[in-house]
């Protein structure tokens, strides 16, 4: 908890901004990566999942995700985190017009 919360930015939105070491997603968005020490071994995870593991107190299984109720994937507040499956998370983008379909009409808008 001491190493998350040493490479925070608190925001003034209340996201926690994640300031260490980052990696893209095929997608192109940034989240945040630190190691762990996880059965006997080191391993690399995403920094949302760990604080959220830690909050509930278990790892996420196979089928669920880390929800981000803020939209922002370098937050790692535990406040704007909560577990689903997948298809919950794209739900969550469609309803929020984050999907590619709701950008095109943003784009076609601006033009």
């Amino acid at each position: 908890k001491a190493r998350i919360a040493a490479n925070v930015k608190v925001l003034p939105n209340g996201c926690h901004e994640w300031q260490g070491k980052r990696v893209k997603s095929a997608g192109g968005k940034e989240y945040g990566r630190m190691n762990v020490y996880c059965n006997g071994k080191t391993v690399s995870k995403l920094v949302h999942r760990v604080v959220l593991e830690d909050a509930l107190g278990r790892p996420l299984r196979a089928d669920e995700v880390a929800r981000h109720k803020c939209d922002y994937t370098l937050c790692c507040n535990r406040k704007h985190l909560k577990p689903g499956s997948q298809t919950e998370n794209m739900a969550d983008m469609v309803q929020r017009g984050r999907d590619a379909a709701a950008r095109r009409k943003a784009a076609a808008v601006a033009v």
